[in-house]
């Protein structure tokens, strides 16, 4: 298709949405409806803080003490292998080197679920204001 002999100029029209929209928010799994202003035309759906499978309190105490257990094992096996590195970084050549950049983003993972543990889920998962960006 020449571009050239193409001249006409279409136009693609797309459909609009109202606040009146075809789908809603899956109540049954903790989801929730914003209301974020009024000037919005668009609701958006809020997923639930905690998790709608554990939700007794002894579900989520085990949760959490294993969460820490693996948590500061990984941590403490991945600054093992990263303190090994850093003694000597030219005894590790192409094939074991991206074991050690693995190694660092799991140490990273592993601190941010440390830093959840001690500050808490809700300051961390959670938006209390019910403000959606």
């Amino acid at each position: 298709m020449d571009p050239k002999k193409n001249n006409a100029k279409t136009s693609v029209r797309l459909p609009t949405r109202t606040s009146q929209s075809c789908c809603q928010c899956n109540t049954s799994l903790g989801y929730r409806l914003s209301d974020e202003d009024d000037y919005s035309t668009i609701k958006k759906c809020l997923p639930p803080c905690r998790s709608a499978y554990f939700s007794d309190e002894k579900s989520i105490s085990i949760m959490n003490t294993w969460l820490t257990i693996l948590s500061v094992f990984c941590a403490l096996s991945c600054t093992f292998v990263l303190l090994t590195f850093f003694l000597d970084m030219t005894r590790f050549k192409y094939p074991q080197r991206p074991i050690i950049f693995l190694s660092l983003c799991y140490f990273f993972v592993s601190c941010g679920y440390l830093i959840r543990l001690i500050i808490g889920h809700e300051n961390v998962a959670c938006r209390l204001d019910n403000k959606v960006n």
